[in-house]
């Protein structure tokens, strides 16, 4: 039996040499206000990790089917993790997507809270399980079934020849735990695979969770006997969470750990956007240029094609308005082409979105304490244990303090690495057996350093022309460097602000440069 493991598909059109039209137009500006969380329809790569799942789903299928265990999902319990944005939950609803086009099993999105009380279990499932859904995904697991020449298990013959809503109820009453046995039927009465998608999982704590951490430790268990397998969503904190709710026995090749994509999936990534929006020009440059300013970090592609969209979507309005009949049916050859569009508007605009996405890892206590959270990242060079990371928190924390006093209370030594865990700026490696963290990407770690050094830094981080005039005005020292030594306009060079690194040459004085606090010489 086959469930086509690692296949990839996406949702798209041809693309033609037509302008865009209105409509395509309407859809780019919603994917302008569109989260990570929805970039399925553009999703490319991970096919190792889908491979897994669904290769993990079939097992559970088979053991089920062909009765080689009383609990067929018992520890095959599934845990997505990585930091913010680096597109857990798009994976999820890939598989999610698969299941639904190709068949061969269900994805079941659950909060956690539902899992808790077996009436709201139900109530969520019954909005999933109505019977022509069913139905349809029963046929096309059939159809899967016969085309790979597989004999049809007795619980999906039974399930195909009897009443659909009977089958459907027989899987809410499995799922919230009640038995149900009836005379003739299959030792296993759940007819597909089903997934239970829980999201957030990271937030689970056995104090408050209870209920919750029990309905868990049973369905990792299997002890319902049936074919339903927990797929878990979460930060880099969902490992330590789930073995605290009971989930010590999750092994090390059932956590799928998500870092970047390579060049040619986020470049592949990119591709399905202009085919979907029939984006014309030549898109072939356009996609490698965002596969190399995204560093494949999945958000960030999704922040630049994002960019990519603001113009287009600019541009169209710019010259609908004119007047012009052709331009008004949205014919002028110009709508959405990408020879058109500013490219240095588009990677400052990218820029900046990344800088909100790295402000926002660096919210809240870790706010207060730049110059802390810059040294420490600068010093996790390479994967290193956690007992290796603490230590270097125990080393530098006191300095800092010493000079802000305040940080002991708003962030207390003992908070920081499980705050640097939750907010993405450390993560477990993919390393099987090893519990090594690293900072998951690279950029971030050079964030958090310039971020450090001074606001003239990040403006040139940024491209920012004006930002950089404004701070040169204020007084900003041009020869001030972070802890990698580098001055603005070394930052400037390094992202590629040609004119930028340039203009800094008439702000240079002849003074020896001065060291960021910490620094050697």
């Amino acid at each position: 039996m086959s469930f086509a493991r690692g296949c990839v598909t996406f949702r798209g059109q041809e693309r033609g040499e037509t302008a865009m039209t209105r409509p395509e137009i309407a859809r780019l500006r919603s994917f302008t206000r569109w989260t990570d969380r929805q970039l399925t329809p553009f999703f490319a790569g991970r096919v190792a990790e889908r491979h897994l799942i669904h290769g993990r789903i079939e097992d559970v299928a088979q053991q089920a089917f062909e009765g080689h265990s009383i609990m067929p999902a018992e520890g095959q319990t599934l845990l997505i993790t990585g930091a913010p944005g680096a597109g857990k939950t798009a994976l999820a609803r890939k598989v999610g997507d698969h299941l639904h086009e190709h068949g061969g099993g269900i994805v079941l999105p659950l909060a956690l809270e539902t899992l808790a009380d077996p009436m709201d279990l139900r109530k969520a499932l019954e909005a999933q399980f109505s019977p022509d859904r069913l139905r349809l995904v029963l046929e096309k697991t059939v159809d899967l079934l016969r085309r790979a020449g597989a004999a049809l298990p007795a619980a999906l013959s039974a399930a195909i020849d009897g009443p659909v809503a009977e089958v459907a109820a027989s899987v809410m009453a499995h799922v919230v735990g009640a038995t149900i046995k009836k005379q003739g039927h299959s030792k296993f009465e759940l007819p597909c695979p089903v997934v239970l998608f829980i999201d957030e999982i990271q937030v689970i704590n056995p104090s408050v969770h209870a209920r919750e951490c029990a309905a868990l430790r049973n369905l990792h268990l299997g002890i319902h006997g049936q074919p339903i397998l927990p797929l878990l969503v979460g930060l880099a904190t969902a490992r330590d969470r789930l073995s605290d709710a009971g989930l010590s026995r999750l092994s090390a090749d059932s956590i799928i750990t998500l870092g970047c994509l390579s060049g040619d999936e986020a470049a592949l990534s990119a591709r399905a956007f202009c085919a979907d929006h029939r984006v014309q020009g030549d898109t072939d440059s356009w996609t490698q240029k965002i596969a190399d300013w995204s560093d494949g970090w999945p958000m960030h592609v999704h922040n630049t094609l994002r960019a990519i969209a603001e113009q287009l979507v600019t541009q169209a309005d710019q010259r609908m308005g004119t007047g012009d009949p052709a331009i008004a049916r949205g014919a002028h050859a110009a709508i959405g082409h990408l020879d058109h569009i500013d490219e240095m508007a588009i990677r400052r605009r990218a820029a900046h979105l990344r800088a909100d996405y790295y402000s926002a890892r660096l919210s809240g206590p870790l706010s207060e304490c730049d110059e802390l959270i810059a040294h420490l990242i600068h010093r996790v060079e390479r994967s290193m244990k956690k007992s290796e990371i603490r230590r270097l928190i125990h080393e530098d924390y006191p300095r800092f303090v010493q000079d802000q006093p305040w940080l002991a209370d708003s962030l207390p030594v003992s908070d920081l690495f499980d705050q640097m865990l939750r907010r993405g700026l450390l993560q477990l490696t993919a390393d099987a057996g090893e519990d090594l963290y690293d900072c998951p990407i690279p950029s971030l770690r050079n964030y958090c350093v310039l971020r450090a050094a001074s606001r003239l830094h990040v403006r040139a981080y940024l491209g920012d022309l004006d930002g950089v005039q404004d701070e040169l005005n204020g007084g900003g020292d041009a020869m001030m460097r972070d802890l990698c030594g580098r001055t603005a306009a070394d930052v400037a060079a390094e992202e590629g602000w040609t004119a930028l690194h340039a203009g800094f040459q008439s702000f240079a004085p002849g003074n020896r440069p001065r060291q960021a606090a910490g620094t050697s010489p």
